[in-house]
């Protein structure tokens, strides 16, 4: 491959594989990237839709080879690097992803994302005093940086101190990320509020303290309205035994998303562990009827197997009550 790869614009065929990538569609934005890369193969910006989709789909070696291409042709590009650390890592190859991610600070260390990265790292090797040192560099590098990016660098701190078990600092850094509320009436800062409670509550849950952690999701839900953020609030409640709270949140999923058949399989989903399953079956058909879902087939499956429980009379009025007022990391 050529060292001076093509820095032009993308062509349209790229530019509609990026929005397939966007969207979610990681096979389709594969295959654009494939076939743009038929004709331009010295294109950094299709071999990296390439690498990024195929770490999406889970094929992580391959997605290594196009990152290398990426690296062969663009060695300065700091994003190529971050998001190798970030594979390998993924991979559980954390000597790999260290070098990684020091390969991308000796290209920037302006840039708070490999910093944070780093203290991720030390984080899972034990080493607590260096991913706190790591998580300051972070933070400074964010300053004067836009107030949801200094928001971020809390948040997935608090997240990578949850996922190596330090429960208790990471409601710090959670509460630290919602310190940064000045935008907080936009409806993508307001469901970036909702997120980082969730993730606090699941804190609070692992630390016993279930009734703050049910105050967090109540307060997520009044701040979430996308779809993502909607549903992930459901499972969470759901996963923590608050099955009130995650049915009025599945069920105004449904009610702001009416053609999602996502939305609907989820509502299915939680009226099914809930006991519910003549009302889940009537949703699971109306998420069939919308689209068709791999999903569905293995819920519909599930309820197969389930017997009705003989307590949940008490929910039986649920379905109809009022809705409250309630949608990833490096």
């Amino acid at each position: 491959m050529d060292h001076t790869l093509n820095t032009t614009p993308p062509t349209l065929g790229l530019e509609e594989g990026q929005a397939a990538f966007k969207n979610g569609d990681w096979a389709q934005s594969l295959a654009l990237a494939g076939q743009f890369l038929e004709h331009h193969n010295d294109s950094i910006a299709g071999w990296m839709l390439k690498a990024r989709s195929l770490v999406q789909l889970g094929q992580w070696d391959a997605a290594h080879e196009a990152f290398a291409q990426v690296l062969q042709g663009a060695p300065a590009d700091y994003n190529a690097w971050l998001e190798t650390g970030h594979l390998h890592f993924e991979q559980g190859q954390f000597a790999q992803a260290s070098t990684a991610y020091e390969r991308a600070l000796a290209l920037s260390n302006k840039r708070f994302e490999a910093h944070l990265a780093l203290a991720r790292v030390a984080l899972v090797n034990g080493q607590q005093a260096m991913a706190e040192r790591l998580y300051a560099k972070a933070i400074q590098a964010a300053q004067g940086v836009d107030v949801p990016t200094q928001r971020l660098v809390h948040w997935r701190m608090g997240q990578y101190l949850l996922d190596a078990g330090h429960a208790q600092e990471a409601t710090v850094s959670f509460s630290d990320a919602l310190l940064w509320l000045k935008d907080v009436n936009k409806p993508a800062a307001r469901n970036h509020v909702a997120e980082v409670q969730m993730d606090w509550a699941c804190a609070l849950m692992r630390l016993d303290q279930h009734e703050r952690a049910l105050q967090l999701f109540t307060s997520a839900a009044a701040m979430a309205s996308r779809e993502n953020t909607l549903t992930r609030l459901a499972v969470l409640n759901q996963q923590h035994d608050f099955e009130e709270q995650a049915l009025a949140v599945a069920r105004r999923c449904v009610q702001l998303f009416p053609q999602s058949a996502g939305a609907h399989l989820n509502l299915a989903h939680v009226l099914m562990e809930s006991g519910q399953l003549a009302a889940a079956e009537g949703v699971l058909a109306q998420a069939e009827s919308l689209r068709t879902m791999p999903g569905a087939t293995d819920l519909r499956a599930a309820l197969a197997t389930k017997t009705p429980r003989p307590d949940i009379t008490w929910l039986c009025g649920l379905a109809q009550a009022p809705m409250r007022e309630s949608n990833g990391r490096l």
